[in-house]
């Protein structure tokens, strides 16, 4: 499937708050998306279909300091297991790169195994939990780090 990367815009928002429902916990809203479209450090995009101009999913994520962290990821329900998901944090592991980061950081439920495997192909590592960190069910949070250099001082995005 061909994918493109889009600036999340304010003509997005219907789409991923369609995609936000879909998710089911933890959602995001309209309130919370345009105030993290305003943001100067955020980094929020778009994966669009180019045949069909459809949004298959969007990424949050934010710059601070040395790091990035990315706080959401979600796909369309039907176009999940098709590597959107990976090709959103690969962009985002990229611009951390461009950008001079040394680490990109996330959480994620106990229970995502499908990103808890996303995250790990994609170089993270699990480096602690937050015990109780999520409601609605509650549950601990992983913690993950890409480090942005390996060992040898080569990129690890790439």
């Amino acid at each position: 499937m061909k994918l493109e990367s889009q600036k999340m815009e304010a003509s997005h928002l219907e789409h991923v708050l369609k995609i936000e429902a879909e998710c089911g916990k933890e959602t995001w809203s309209k309130a919370n998306i345009l105030s993290e479209l305003q943001k100067e450090n955020s980094i929020c995009l778009v994966a669009i279909n180019p045949d069909s101009d459809a949004v298959l999913g969007h990424i949050f994520a934010y710059s601070v300091l040395d790091e990035a962290y990315i706080n959401k990821v979600a796909v369309a329900k039907g176009s999940r297991g098709l590597g959107i998901g990976k090709f959103l944090v690969k962009i985002v592991l990229d611009k951390a790169v461009n950008l001079g980061l040394e680490s990109v950081m996330l959480e994620v439920r106990q229970s995502n195994l499908a990103a808890i495997s996303l995250y790990l192909g994609c170089g993270f590592c699990e480096v602690g939990r937050r015990t109780g960190f999520y409601k609605n069910p509650h549950e601990d949070a992983i913690l993950m780090t890409f480090s942005t250099t390996n060992s040898s001082g080569k990129l690890s995005a790439k």
